[in-house]
């Protein structure tokens, strides 16, 4: 006897954003465009992200917040640089001494428009520079060594077995010991 469904289900959560017209339109977003630039007009204000840069959202800038960047392939964390305002460096937590000077073309629009980046705000740092430190654990496991000259290259999903299997080994290891 078959007691499977005929259909496989599945449910949907549909978020719809919308224009609100009583939220204010030269409210500033941390990419420094006002609200209203966030949605086309056009097309019943849908809201398409920021018409001026890369920035796919709207997030009000509040007064004193600190805007950061992070490079959307490896989640590389930058900030603005306190004594070049609107130019970026890169962002270190703590801060290293001799850390890499802002130049005059490490502009936010230059930055979000050419180079890939999109504004974040201060509470998602600690998660970006999480999956930082793991774009540089993969980046190194894929450039080891082969022997031969090259190296030996792999996938992100290989790299996740070889970290489950150290795991193992390590727990292992540990009950030995004990």
């Amino acid at each position: 006897m078959n007691l499977e469904r005929p259909y496989i289900e599945t449910k949907r959560i549909v978020i719809d954003r919308k224009y609100n017209p009583k939220y204010g339109d030269d409210r500033e977003c941390i990419c420094g465009h006002p609200y209203y630039r966030h949605f086309d007009s056009y097309e019943d204000n849908y809201p398409i992200g920021c018409k001026y840069c890369s920035c796919d959202e709207f997030v009000e800038k509040v007064k004193g917040d600190k805007i950061f960047l992070v490079r959307v392939h490896d989640s590389a964390v930058w900030e603005e640089d306190l004594e070049k305002p609107g130019c970026y460096r890169p962002y270190y937590d703590p801060p290293i001494e001799n850390r890499q000077n802002a130049y005059d073309h490490w502009t936010f629009e230059n930055l979000t428009q050419s180079h890939n980046f999109i504004a974040i705000s201060e509470a998602e740092v600690p998660e970006c520079l999480a999956k930082h430190e793991e774009n540089i654990k993969f980046f190194i496991w894929q450039s080891r060594n082969d022997g031969h000259g090259g190296s030996k290259g792999g996938s992100y999903p290989e790299y996740l077995e070889h970290v489950e299997r150290v795991k193992r080994f390590n727990e292992k290891q540990k009950n030995v010991e004990n």
